[in-house]
Formats: C-alpha cells, sequence, structure tokens
C-alpha cells in the first residue's frame, strides 16, 4: 500500500498540523463542494464486516506507535518513547 501522508520536510520543521487551512481555503473548499451530491453518497464498501470492526478501533489500535511515527514523518523516523505526564489538583 502506497503512503499518501504529506511528509514534514526537513527545511519546514514549525508545521505543527498539515490539516488545518486558511480561512480562505476554507471558503473556496466550501465553495466548490456547494450543491455537489457526489459528497452525500456514502458509496458501498467491499467487506462492510472487516469496515465495521475498523471503525471501532482507535489508531492506536491499528498501527503500533513506531508505525504511526513512520506514516507521518516518513522513513528515517522512529518512535521515542512515551512521555510521561502528571495531572494535579489545587482544588
Amino acid at each position: 500500500m502506497t503512503n499518501h501522508t504529506p511528509e514534514i520536510s526537513k527545511n519546514r520543521p514549525y508545521i505543527r498540523n498539515l490539516w488545518i487551512f486558511s480561512n480562505c481555503s476554507v471558503d473556496v473548499f466550501r465553495k466548490a463542494l456547494r450543491n455537489k451530491q457526489c459528497v452525500k453518497n456514502i458509496g458501498s464498501v467491499y467487506d462492510v464486516d472487516e469496515w465495521n470492526m475498523f471503525m471501532k478501533k482507535h489508531p492506536g489500535d491499528v498501527f503500533t506507535p513506531q508505525e504511526q511515527c513512520l506514516l507521518v514523518f516518513g522513513p528515517g523516523y522512529t518512535f521515542c518513547g512515551v512521555r510521561s505526564f502528571s495531572v494535579s489538583s489545587t482544588q
């Protein structure tokens, strides 16, 4: 399977979220999709049982942390481990 997830460029290390768009881009998307019936079609799923099982899972249940790291950042990146944070209540 080919990975179509965009990679973060080493020349642009400050990208925080690749899926946040400017207001201008959002307006263009809305205008382009307005009254388009194709986006309302649910489509068909090859194996409904497999699809339903897949949709019940979170990404961490499907992909290991290492696989998620590779999908997002590309070859050469590795998962560094889990950071531990504690939250204390002052009430």
